[in-house]
């Protein structure tokens, strides 16, 4: 038995915790009673599960009912019928294809991976990122559609602004993108928010994800973590960037983690508080 809610999302009842059965073993069938009733917008699902025993003892010269004999093959069919419900339910392969090989590599191997086909369309399993990972269905060095590794537009998938996806919400972004942060008319109203949208979200190597900020000023009340592991793909801008060159170096103090470092710049004038700094090398990374 299986309860799920008006969001979509299902929980396993317990027998006797969360439903009780009634009418087992009746011809004309039983009855499964919730304990608490269902809301509104709810839904329960109820599936045979039978214990995949032969009960039936047929003995030499012994006597056969034909009850016991329907009963013994009333139970193959329903264990048929349930075994063909989950059947239906997997993802397969067209009869057309000939031996494919879907079986998946042990747990240590497949963990933390992402599920591909490789190039004679068996399943196998690769880094979230990697070639292998972003070559869904198309030729060598190709890159994906979004309709293949899912929306970069839906930059939040099924979850609110700064919610940590679950794996069911991982997704790549395979084309430039830009995210807007304004106090209204925007994506997002802070930067922090528009950041951690990008969690679990993985960023096609030469694609460039633009958060760009509102000529206004943003107050953060908590920290901004920049740990995403494709941050040098991630620009942070104002409405129009301003540049400067740094010709030095003035002294550096802290420890690792909180390093302090003066630079010298060619124009000091583009420096006022509540705005931020983004430093890139001659090659803009």
């Amino acid at each position: 038995v299986v309860l799920t809610d008006s969001g979509g999302n299902a929980a396993v009842q317990v027998l006797g915790t969360h439903y009780a059965v009634s009418g087992v073993g009746n011809a004309d069938g039983g009855g499964v009673t919730m304990v608490t009733p269902p809301a509104v917008g709810e839904s329960v699902t109820v599936r045979r599960v039978m214990t995949k025993l032969q009960t039936e003892d047929i003995r030499n010269q012994g006597e056969l009912y034909a009850q016991d004999h329907e009963t013994a093959l009333d139970r193959l069919t329903m264990m048929v019928l349930e075994l063909s419900e989950k059947i239906d339910r997997q993802i397969t392969a067209p009869v057309s294809d000939s031996s494919p090989s879907m079986t998946l590599p042990t747990a240590a191997r497949r963990a933390d991976k992402a599920l591909v086909f490789d190039g004679l369309g068996d399943a196998a399993v690769a880094d979230f990122g990697s070639a292998a990972a972003l070559d869904a269905g198309t030729e060598a060095g190709d890159v994906p559609t979004n309709a293949a590794l899912g929306s970069a537009a839906a930059l939040d998938v099924g979850t609110g602004p700064g919610d940590v996806p679950t794996n069911a919400d991982l997704a790549f972004i395979s084309e430039n993108t830009t995210i807007s942060v304004a106090a209204s008319g925007g994506d997002f109203t802070a930067l922090k928010d528009a950041y951690d949208s990008l969690d679990g979200k993985r960023i096609v190597a030469g694609v460039t994800v633009n958060i760009s900020l509102a000529a206004e000023v943003f107050t953060e009340t908590a920290s901004i973590v920049i740990d995403h592991p494709d941050g040098a793909q991630i620009l942070i801008t104002g409405p129009t960037p301003l540049n400067t060159a740094i010709t030095g170096q003035h002294g550096v103090s802290g420890s690792a983690g909180a390093y302090s470092c003066i630079l010298n710049v060619t124009n000091a004038s583009i420096f006022e508080t509540g705005r931020y700094c983004l430093i890139a090398d001659a090659t803009g990374s």
